[in-house]
């Protein structure tokens, strides 16, 4: 969701992010102060889909998530934790000679137990899918989309829709890029375009609505193809986990026909490439995904009117040039814009609790033997002990000394990097949009001509660290798969000279 803000602004993102956040943490602290720790923990008990729940959230992936969320407080909270024991001895309200309070020890000593090995791994993962969706792609596809926006207006309107339309299909196809400036950029194109022309302003946008609702619709019959290809592999059924109890769950939600809240709410909530994508490894009903699809008109259509509006308002049918004054269409461009996140954003969440709600009522058939399943079970089977040698390895306790540097330098560069595209945007990057012009000058909004020119000195810097954090983090990996490979020879060497044994005193 953030990733397709992004991609449409370079500067809402920032703000989006800080205001999730900080909604989701003092969500959490109200719930906990609210409830209180015995009711919460009654309720787990009780609640299948609060046990499910709670397994999700120990997962590793959630704790290098929570390691990325308080990565900036970690050192702080030590030296805080380290002057308040200090002080507490000074005082004599303790005796230990402990370095941190014992509160603070049950934290560490409950993280000693965490393969940090694995965590890291995932910590290095996370940050790239944070560079791809909110650097790489976002930065590329608003200045991409700006220039097209110029070589657009230079042509007929029937060349405008068909260019739109090719070009926003290969788009889609990509699994970067998101479909809110794809959207935007039909709206600013086509207002500008038809604000001369007779039908006006207003034309311009029922004509970019209906062109991004039709072109969000043949782009799930694109990616549907793409997942239904991809599906005959059993490898990709294996990694997307078909057989899993949560996919089992995702493929009841979208397997109902017609329009159910449930089904819709994932089909427009999800983001657009993985949800098509695997409705056709899962070879769902492909008319009744498109039609659980239709709903997005709701997300796509203020998308588009806060690019036609971006591109001047109905100010282009007089002049078919922008208005002096814009505040007033910026305002409604903002607000058209969160609306549309408004609706994606509680379709996302409506999509986790109706996903949730189907594995809680109907686990048990859920988890029955499915026999189209048994090759994805099979590879599993055949992988377990290469699985189990690498996560031997993986081990905080058995890497050498030198192991440890490299991902921890691969981890402390890419958090470091990430910091800083966070809290530092408007210092690593220009504030450029899809409506501004690459040729203007900086002052006005431009890039001077130089589309390199968006990205600033530290923003150079900061991805300087990230790329470097992550060739690190590729060396690690070979360094660790070439260890759990050998490994593995040696187990294998071992029951091979113990059948050996066996079999010569059999003879015997």
């Amino acid at each position: 969701l953030g990733a397709s803000i992004s991609a449409a602004s370079m500067s809402l993102t920032g703000t989006l992010m800080a205001f999730c956040g900080a909604a989701m943490m003092a969500l959490m602290i109200w719930c906990y102060l609210e409830i209180g720790k015995r009711a919460l923990t009654q309720s787990i008990r009780e609640s299948k889909m609060m046990r499910m729940l709670v397994m999700l959230a120990t997962s590793n992936w959630v704790r290098a998530g929570l390691v990325i969320a308080f990565s900036p407080v970690i050192l702080p909270m030590l030296v805080i934790s380290i002057l308040n024991q200090r002080v507490r001895r000074m005082r004599g309200k303790t005796t230990s000679d402990s370095l941190l309070p014992e509160g603070a020890q049950r934290v560490v000593r409950s993280l000693a137990f965490w393969n940090w090995g694995t965590i890291f791994i995932k910590i290095n993962y996370l940050v790239m899918v944070y560079w791809t969706l909110f650097i790489g792609v976002a930065k590329a596809t608003v200045v991409f989309l700006s220039w097209l926006n110029e070589q657009l207006l230079l042509w007929d309107l029937g060349a405008v829709i068909a260019g739109l339309f090719a070009i926003g299909l290969f788009m889609f196809l990509l699994p970067p890029v998101p479909g809110v400036p794809v959207y935007m950029t039909a709206g600013v194109v086509l207002a500008a375009r038809c604000g001369a022309l007779p039908m006006g302003f207003w034309g311009g946008v029922s004509l970019a609505v209906a062109l991004s609702f039709a072109l969000k619709l043949v782009a799930c019959c694109g990616q549907y193809m793409i997942g239904f290809c991809l599906g005959k592999s059993i490898k990709i059924q294996q990694l997307v986990g078909v057989d899993k109890l949560f996919m089992r769950g995702v493929e009841r939600v979208l397997s109902t026909r017609g329009l159910r809240f449930s089904k819709v709410s994932v089909l427009v909530g999800g983001p657009d490439w993985p949800t098509s994508v695997m409705c056709g490894i899962l070879k769902l009903n492909l008319f009744q995904i498109i039609l659980g699809t239709t709903p997005v008109v709701l997300v796509s259509s203020p998308c588009v009117f806060a690019g036609a509006f971006l591109a001047g308002g109905p100010a282009l049918e007089q002049t078919g040039e922008a208005a002096t004054d814009t505040s007033i269409y910026d305002t409604i461009a903002s607000s058209m814009l969160m609306l549309s996140v408004a609706v994606q954003g509680g379709s996302l969440l409506l999509a986790g609790y109706f996903i949730q709600d189907t594995i809680a009522q109907h686990q048990e058939e859920l988890e029955k033997h499915r026999p189209e399943h048994d090759a994805v079970v099979a590879l599993t089977n055949r992988e377990a002990e290469e699985t189990r040698a690498y996560m031997e390895v993986l081990e905080w306790q058995a890497m050498s000394l030198s192991d440890r540097g490299i991902i921890l330098t691969a981890v402390i560069l890419n958090l470091l990097s990430m910091g800083i595209f966070q809290f530092m945007d408007e210092a690593t990057f220009k504030n450029f949009q899809v409506y501004s012009s690459i040729e203007e000058s900086s002052g006005k909004g431009g890039l001077d001509g130089n589309a390199w020119s968006v990205v600033l000195w530290l923003g150079w810097v900061a991805n300087a660290m990230f790329f470097t954090g992550c060739c690190l983090h590729c060396v690690f990996l070979c360094i660790i798969r070439k260890k759990a490979a050998a490994q593995l020879q040696r187990r294998q060497s071992v029951r091979s000279s113990g059948t050996s044994v066996q079999v010569m005193a059999a003879q015997i």
